[in-house]
């Protein structure tokens, strides 16, 4: 779906058969314990977020993520 090749691309029929799927799906009221209608919009990306530090504890051995980028909500 994703590539800069020309040969790689989809037909334009292919697009417009997947564009009708996509139009008919619905979003679920609810996925596992998130109701979607509690989820953010696309406008989430255009806040700036922050550089952190992430450490991990697995089996008493610490992993540290650093400069993890994270969004603000």
């Amino acid at each position: 779906m994703f590539t800069a090749s020309a040969e790689r691309m989809a037909s334009p029929a292919m697009l417009a058969e997947y564009e009708q799927h996509i139009s008919a799906s619905e979003i679920p009221a609810q996925i596992g314990d998130i109701k979607t209608e509690d989820l953010v919009g696309p406008s989430a990306l255009q806040v700036p977020g922050k550089y952190i530090c992430i450490l991990i504890f697995a089996s008493d051995v610490p992993y540290c993520f650093e400069n993890v980028y994270c969004f603000t909500l």
